[in-house]
């Protein structure tokens, strides 16, 4: 069995986001959802949605407070050096998910 690999090595502006970490609980979703928020707002992260993909609907208008929808999946990509990242969790029956950068088999 082959482990994943990152994609595309981190840069210094997206280094801090190069671990995946484990969405289990809904505090866990709050602080993945308050990450990508700031990062997008510091313009280091870029919602893919917004290049016409139609995947990732949920960033802008979700609060990390909540409501979420029962799955929440957004794809975004390092507007400095292109690496991806995505945040998965299945909310509804807590079936968990990640947030980081996107890995390949």
């Amino acid at each position: 069995m082959t482990k994943n690999k990152i994609t595309q090595p981190a840069c210094n502006h997206c280094a801090p986001l190069q671990k995946v970490t484990a969405i289990q609980t809904p505090e866990d979703v709050r602080k993945a959802i308050r990450e990508a928020h700031r990062y997008l707002a510091e313009g280091v992260l870029k919602d893919r949605q917004h290049e016409g993909y139609e995947k990732s609907n949920f960033l802008a208008d979700v609060k990390p407070e909540g409501p979420w929808a029962d799955v929440l999946a957004g794809d975004f990509h390092c507007t400095f050096c292109g690496r991806s990242f995505d945040l998965r969790a299945e909310t509804y029956h807590g079936g968990g998910g990640t947030w980081g950068p996107t890995t390949a088999a």
